[in-house]
């Protein structure tokens, strides 16, 4: 729920909503997130935070092995305008998609990019797989979350061999080899 106006805040109707979501399963919702399952449910409010334009950019770096690889910048999370663009860590767009058409115009890269980098980088250490979230809004950078299953993992891709690819970032731990004796 964004608030955009405190003083016109439908306390009653946010009341409702609370009452659905704490009542909600999440290990069961778009996917199948198990990792869900046994969280305690709560209400969290954060502060409200927009660039000067009234939007914000989402940045989500895709970490492979404790190394950020990709970033998808979405805009519009959770409305019929959600947008994305997929860039490499030098800002170059690629030419796939995954559920959101591209934002147009393309926008700058924030000038926070590459502290993000760092922080993504740091933050990924010793994961095999997660998704390490910013925002940049007036030179500051916030944190907004780590998921291990984007998109309850059913995201749509316009490429499926740039899905296979992502996956095959993931390097597993090698089992140790038994040692049998004849």
């Amino acid at each position: 729920m964004i608030v955009r106006d405190k003083e016109n805040f439908d306390f009653a109707d946010a009341k409702k909503k609370f009452d659905i979501w704490m009542k909600k399963n999440f290990a069961f919702m778009n996917g199948l997130e198990l990792h869900y399952m046994n969280i305690p449910r709560r209400i969290i409010a954060e502060e409200y935070i927009a660039d000067l334009d009234g939007r914000i950019f989402d940045y989500r770096f895709f970490c492979f092995n404790g190394i950020p690889y990709y970033v998808w910048v979405d805009v519009g999370s959770g409305t019929k305008e959600h947008k994305r663009n997929i860039y490499d860590l030098k800002w170059n767009l690629q030419n796939y998609r995954v559920n959101y058409p591209n934002i147009i115009p393309l926008p700058d890269k924030p000038k926070t990019f590459e502290q993000m980098i760092v922080l993504a980088s740091k933050l990924c250490e010793g994961f095999l797989f997660v998704r390490v979230d910013f925002y940049s809004v007036n030179g500051k950078i916030y944190f907004g979350e780590m998921t291990f299953t984007p998109q309850s993992g059913s995201g749509q891709w316009d490429d499926e061999s740039k899905n296979l690819y992502y996956g095959e970032l993931i390097h597993l731990p090698q089992e140790p080899q038994s040692k049998t004796t004849d």
